[in-house]
Protein backbone atom coordinates (compact mmCIF):
# COMPACT_ATOMS: atom_id res chain seq x y z
CA UNK A 1 0.00 0.00 0.00
CA UNK A 2 2.99 2.61 0.52
CA UNK A 3 4.62 2.11 -2.10
CA UNK A 4 1.70 2.28 -4.97
CA UNK A 5 -0.55 5.00 -2.68
CA UNK A 6 0.14 7.72 -5.57
CA UNK A 7 -1.35 5.86 -7.81
CA UNK A 8 -4.08 3.51 -6.36
CA UNK A 9 -5.20 2.19 -9.94
CA UNK A 10 -2.50 1.85 -11.51
CA UNK A 11 0.10 1.42 -9.36
CA UNK A 12 2.61 -1.72 -9.01
CA UNK A 13 4.50 -3.34 -6.20
CA UNK A 14 5.56 -6.90 -6.66
CA UNK A 15 4.43 -10.16 -7.35
CA UNK A 16 3.61 -10.61 -3.72
CA UNK A 17 -0.18 -9.84 -4.32
CA UNK A 18 -0.49 -13.12 -6.90
CA UNK A 19 1.61 -14.74 -4.39
CA UNK A 20 -0.21 -13.83 -1.25
CA UNK A 21 -3.94 -14.30 -3.09
CA UNK A 22 -2.20 -18.16 -3.99
CA UNK A 23 -1.63 -19.02 -0.34
CA UNK A 24 -4.84 -17.31 1.03
CA UNK A 25 -6.72 -19.54 -1.49
CA UNK A 26 -4.98 -22.83 -0.14
CA UNK A 27 -5.36 -21.82 3.85
CA UNK A 28 -9.27 -21.33 3.38
CA UNK A 29 -9.68 -24.45 1.22
CA UNK A 30 -7.97 -26.44 3.75
CA UNK A 31 -9.77 -24.14 6.55
CA UNK A 32 -13.44 -24.89 5.17
CA UNK A 33 -12.93 -28.53 5.15
CA UNK A 34 -11.66 -28.38 9.06
CA UNK A 35 -15.04 -26.52 9.64
CA UNK A 36 -17.09 -28.88 7.85
CA UNK A 37 -15.08 -32.08 10.19
CA UNK A 38 -16.14 -29.42 12.77
CA UNK A 39 -19.55 -28.96 12.08
CA UNK A 40 -20.15 -32.22 11.54
CA UNK A 41 -18.78 -33.60 14.96
CA UNK A 42 -21.45 -31.15 16.27
CA UNK A 43 -24.40 -30.81 14.64
CA UNK A 44 -24.09 -35.06 13.14
CA UNK A 45 -24.64 -33.61 9.38
CA UNK A 46 -22.85 -32.40 6.30
CA UNK A 47 -25.67 -31.06 4.49
CA UNK A 48 -24.26 -27.87 3.22
CA UNK A 49 -27.51 -25.52 3.42
CA UNK A 50 -27.93 -27.01 7.20
CA UNK A 51 -23.92 -25.91 7.67
CA UNK A 52 -24.74 -22.68 6.42
CA UNK A 53 -27.42 -21.66 8.39
CA UNK A 54 -25.66 -23.49 11.81
CA UNK A 55 -22.98 -20.56 10.73
CA UNK A 56 -23.97 -18.04 8.04
CA UNK A 57 -20.82 -15.80 9.09
CA UNK A 58 -17.93 -18.40 8.69
CA UNK A 59 -19.89 -19.79 5.99
CA UNK A 60 -20.06 -16.64 3.76
CA UNK A 61 -16.82 -15.19 4.66
CA UNK A 62 -14.88 -18.32 3.45
CA UNK A 63 -16.97 -18.83 0.35
CA UNK A 64 -16.34 -15.37 -0.49
CA UNK A 65 -12.75 -15.44 -0.24
CA UNK A 66 -12.73 -18.91 -2.28
CA UNK A 67 -15.04 -17.73 -5.01
CA UNK A 68 -14.86 -13.88 -5.23
CA UNK A 69 -11.36 -12.51 -3.80
CA UNK A 70 -9.54 -14.79 -5.20
CA UNK A 71 -10.64 -14.96 -8.79
CA UNK A 72 -10.72 -11.21 -9.22
CA UNK A 73 -7.01 -10.63 -7.34
CA UNK A 74 -5.97 -13.28 -10.12
CA UNK A 75 -7.82 -12.77 -13.17
CA UNK A 76 -10.36 -10.31 -13.31
CA UNK A 77 -8.36 -7.15 -12.19
CA UNK A 78 -5.71 -7.79 -14.93
CA UNK A 79 -2.71 -6.46 -12.99
CA UNK A 80 -4.30 -3.22 -11.36
CA UNK A 81 -5.04 -2.11 -8.14
CA UNK A 82 -2.25 -3.96 -5.76
CA UNK A 83 -3.17 -1.08 -3.47
CA UNK A 84 -6.34 -2.44 -2.94
CA UNK A 85 -4.82 -6.14 -2.80
CA UNK A 86 -2.35 -5.01 -0.20
CA UNK A 87 -5.48 -3.41 1.83
CA UNK A 88 -7.43 -6.65 1.84
CA UNK A 89 -4.29 -8.34 3.08
CA UNK A 90 -3.59 -5.69 5.61
CA UNK A 91 -7.36 -5.90 7.13
CA UNK A 92 -5.92 -9.60 8.80
CA UNK A 93 -3.60 -7.67 11.00
CA UNK A 94 -6.55 -7.85 13.84
CA UNK A 95 -6.80 -11.73 13.03
CA UNK A 96 -4.00 -13.08 15.41
CA UNK A 97 -5.35 -10.91 18.20
CA UNK A 98 -9.20 -12.56 17.59
CA UNK A 99 -7.72 -15.79 17.97
CA UNK A 100 -6.29 -15.58 21.08
CA UNK A 101 -8.76 -14.53 22.51
CA UNK A 102 -10.44 -16.83 21.32
CA UNK A 103 -7.75 -19.57 22.62
CA UNK A 104 -7.74 -17.92 25.82
CA UNK A 105 -11.76 -18.64 25.93
CA UNK A 106 -11.68 -22.53 24.96
CA UNK A 107 -8.53 -22.85 27.17
CA UNK A 108 -11.08 -21.55 30.42
CA UNK A 109 -7.97 -19.02 30.83
CA UNK A 110 -10.27 -15.84 30.87
CA UNK A 111 -10.51 -15.30 34.53
CA UNK A 112 -6.76 -16.44 35.36
CA UNK A 113 -5.47 -13.79 32.85
CA UNK A 114 -8.08 -11.12 33.27
CA UNK A 115 -6.05 -8.16 32.45
CA UNK A 116 -4.05 -9.77 30.09
CA UNK A 117 -7.59 -11.08 28.28
CA UNK A 118 -8.65 -6.87 28.75
CA UNK A 119 -5.16 -5.73 27.30
CA UNK A 120 -6.01 -8.30 24.46
CA UNK A 121 -9.16 -7.08 23.47
CA UNK A 122 -7.86 -3.33 23.55
CA UNK A 123 -5.53 -4.37 21.38
CA UNK A 124 -8.00 -5.98 18.72
CA UNK A 125 -10.40 -3.42 19.11
CA UNK A 126 -7.60 -1.13 17.85
CA UNK A 127 -6.07 -2.89 15.35
CA UNK A 128 -9.11 -3.56 13.71
CA UNK A 129 -10.22 -0.32 13.58
CA UNK A 130 -6.96 0.85 12.40
CA UNK A 131 -6.75 -2.02 9.13
CA UNK A 132 -10.04 -3.34 8.68
CA UNK A 133 -12.79 0.26 8.85
CA UNK A 134 -9.89 2.96 8.19
CA UNK A 135 -8.49 2.20 5.18
CA UNK A 136 -11.93 1.60 3.03
CA UNK A 137 -12.54 5.80 3.69
CA UNK A 138 -8.95 6.71 3.05
CA UNK A 139 -8.97 4.77 -0.08
CA UNK A 140 -12.14 7.04 -1.59
CA UNK A 141 -10.06 9.49 -0.75
CA UNK A 142 -6.66 9.14 -2.03
CA UNK A 143 -9.42 7.91 -5.39
CA UNK A 144 -10.96 11.41 -5.15
CA UNK A 145 -7.14 13.67 -4.49
CA UNK A 146 -5.55 11.13 -7.67
CA UNK A 147 -8.75 12.06 -10.12
CA UNK A 148 -8.91 16.06 -9.24
CA UNK A 149 -12.72 15.39 -7.73
CA UNK A 150 -14.39 15.98 -4.45
CA UNK A 151 -15.27 13.21 -2.48
CA UNK A 152 -18.84 13.50 -3.53
CA UNK A 153 -17.83 13.13 -6.98
CA UNK A 154 -15.41 10.72 -6.59
CA UNK A 155 -17.98 8.46 -5.13
CA UNK A 156 -20.77 9.11 -7.37
CA UNK A 157 -18.33 8.81 -10.59
CA UNK A 158 -17.66 5.06 -9.72
CA UNK A 159 -19.70 1.79 -10.67
CA UNK A 160 -22.51 1.37 -8.46
CA UNK A 161 -21.18 -2.55 -7.67
CA UNK A 162 -18.19 -0.77 -6.44
CA UNK A 163 -19.42 1.41 -4.16
CA UNK A 164 -22.17 -1.41 -2.89
CA UNK A 165 -19.52 -3.73 -2.35
CA UNK A 166 -17.42 -0.81 -0.48
CA UNK A 167 -21.18 0.05 1.63
CA UNK A 168 -21.90 -3.58 2.60
CA UNK A 169 -18.15 -4.17 3.49
CA UNK A 170 -17.88 -1.47 5.76
CA UNK A 171 -21.28 -2.08 7.11
CA UNK A 172 -20.32 -5.57 8.08
CA UNK A 173 -16.75 -4.55 9.80
CA UNK A 174 -18.57 -1.91 11.35
CA UNK A 175 -21.34 -4.48 12.54
CA UNK A 176 -17.88 -6.33 14.31
CA UNK A 177 -16.56 -3.46 14.98
CA UNK A 178 -19.01 -1.98 17.46
CA UNK A 179 -19.81 -5.65 19.23
CA UNK A 180 -16.26 -5.62 20.23
CA UNK A 181 -16.23 -1.88 21.30
CA UNK A 182 -18.76 -3.21 23.71
CA UNK A 183 -17.10 -6.64 24.75
CA UNK A 184 -14.34 -4.37 25.56
CA UNK A 185 -15.99 -1.78 27.34
CA UNK A 186 -17.39 -4.80 29.49
CA UNK A 187 -14.20 -6.25 30.26
CA UNK A 188 -12.88 -3.17 31.50
CA UNK A 189 -15.77 -2.27 33.71
CA UNK A 190 -15.70 -6.06 34.95
CA UNK A 191 -11.42 -5.39 36.11
CA UNK A 192 -12.50 -2.11 37.70
CA UNK A 193 -15.19 -3.73 39.89
CA UNK A 194 -12.42 -6.36 40.28
CA UNK A 195 -10.08 -4.19 41.24
CA UNK A 196 -11.97 -1.84 43.83
CA UNK A 197 -12.32 -5.42 45.39
CA UNK A 198 -9.32 -5.62 46.97
CA UNK A 199 -9.45 -8.03 49.89
CA UNK A 200 -8.05 -7.20 53.70
CA UNK A 201 -3.94 -7.17 54.44
CA UNK A 202 -3.78 -10.02 56.15
CA UNK A 203 -0.97 -8.23 58.46
CA UNK A 204 -2.41 -8.31 62.49
CA UNK A 205 -3.18 -5.21 63.29
CA UNK A 206 -1.96 -4.33 67.51
CA UNK A 207 -4.63 -2.71 69.24
CA UNK A 208 -4.50 -1.33 72.58
CA UNK A 209 -7.57 -2.68 74.82
CA UNK A 210 -9.12 -0.38 77.42
CA UNK A 211 -9.36 -2.10 80.99
CA UNK A 212 -12.37 -0.61 81.43
CA UNK A 213 -13.77 -2.47 78.82
CA UNK A 214 -12.84 -5.76 80.43
CA UNK A 215 -14.82 -7.90 83.22
CA UNK A 216 -14.92 -6.87 86.83
CA UNK A 217 -13.43 -10.41 87.57
CA UNK A 218 -10.62 -10.23 85.15
CA UNK A 219 -9.63 -6.42 86.03
CA UNK A 220 -9.48 -7.50 89.95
Amino acid sequence: MWNTHHDIIYGRNCVLADTLAYHSLGYFIFDSYSLIRLFHSKIKTTRLSTLIWYRPDLSFHHFGVIFIFTPIVLYFRRGLGDFFVGMAFLMELSTPFLALKGLLQILDLRSAFSRGFLLNSMVLTLTFLMARLFPLPYAYWLYAKQSHQSLWEACCGLAWHCNLGTVALFAFQGYWFISMVRSTTRLFYEEVVRASHVPPSNATTTTTSNPLSEPREKRE
